[in-house]
């Protein structure tokens, strides 16, 4: 092994590289539907209730509109900088004080005066404001709001969504688990670890909790108690490739190449997809006297850490 591969920067690499490639199969990509496919939500009312319009959707109608809208909006508004910033906070915050202060505060980065780019921080401003505080009547309303909303990156969204789906209702895991992604992707390790757990106390026998758990414990340098976790899911349901695959990334930590080589074999066999610059890496660490190249394969990883 390359010694210099054993720095916080490239262990940091690889828990960024392993946790975007978990999301991307516990929750699912965007395109397949969001988290609500994942074998983990199989069976679940939520899974089964009719989307209402989401928060992603509203927020979209707010970033995105027609060319006519922009180009009447700005033609409308006074060209002066500041007056034109006031404008635009009035259109927008509609009378919300949350609103206002973020549009000021957002509006005020901004070095110079541009009228299109102004307007679009605006609107994305406002619509994240507006999305996130939107009320359903039920937890299922706000549960599929956050999904997509979490889908599409808008990660403050997803966070204020899920908790009112908590607040509505505190005994459904997935809310639980909805944060514990959110607080992955943003780097808030702890209080992930934190809502993992919640969501593995009221359902301690759904294997993606299981994975969640283990992937907050991986991001606190618990390798143990993260391979624990992965067995867990594993034991759970043996025909989930994921845990294979994080089960591989503690075995190479922990310098057992052909262990690791081994788990990615059975994970891609079970139809999952690792990470391949991981495969790569493995195929050079798993032969006898071969040095491993992994400081190469943790720098072309860079690009995958959150």
């Amino acid at each position: 092994m390359n010694t210099n591969f054993s720095s916080a920067t490239k262990r940091s690499c690889l828990l960024g590289c392993q946790l975007l490639w978990g999301l991307a199969i516990v929750l699912t990509s965007a395109s397949c539907g969001g988290p609500k496919n994942d074998p983990a939500f199989a069976g679940s009312e939520i899974a089964k209730a009719p989307p209402p319009k989401s928060s992603a959707e509203e927020l979209v109608t707010v970033v995105i509109p027609t060319e006519e809208d922009d180009r009447d909006l700005l033609a409308s508004l006074p060209q002066e900088k500041g007056a034109f910033r006031g404008a635009l906070v009035e259109k927008f915050a509609e009378g919300n004080e949350k609103i206002r202060e973020e549009l000021e505060f957002q509006l005020s980065q901004f070095q110079e005066f541009n009228p299109s780019g102004e307007l679009r921080v605006a609107r994305v401003s406002a619509g994240r404001m507006k999305a996130a505080s939107a009320d359903y009547p039920t937890v299922e309303g706000h549960f599929t709001a956050a999904q997509r909303a979490e889908d599409e990156g808008y990660v403050d969204v997803a966070k204020s969504q899920y908790e009112k789906a908590i607040a509505k209702d505190p005994r459904r895991s997935e809310s639980y688990a909805g944060l514990a992604r959110c607080e992955l992707r943003v780097g808030n390790v702890d209080e992930a670890l934190a809502q993992a757990q919640k969501a593995l106390d009221l359902a301690p026998d759904r294997p993606g909790w299981h994975i969640l758990h283990g992937d907050a414990l991986y991001g606190k340098e618990d390798v143990d108690g993260a391979h624990a976790a992965y067995r867990r899911a594993q034991a759970l349901n043996p025909k989930l490739p994921l845990p294979h695959e994080k089960i591989a990334v503690v075995l190479w930590r922990k310098k057992d190449f052909v262990g690791a080589k081994a788990e990615v074999d059975k994970c891609i066999e079970l139809g999952g997809v690792p990470d391949p610059y991981f495969v790569q890496g493995l195929e050079l660490d798993s032969k006898p006297g071969v040095d491993s190249t992994a400081n190469e394969i943790g720098n072309a990883t860079e690009h995958l850490a959150p």
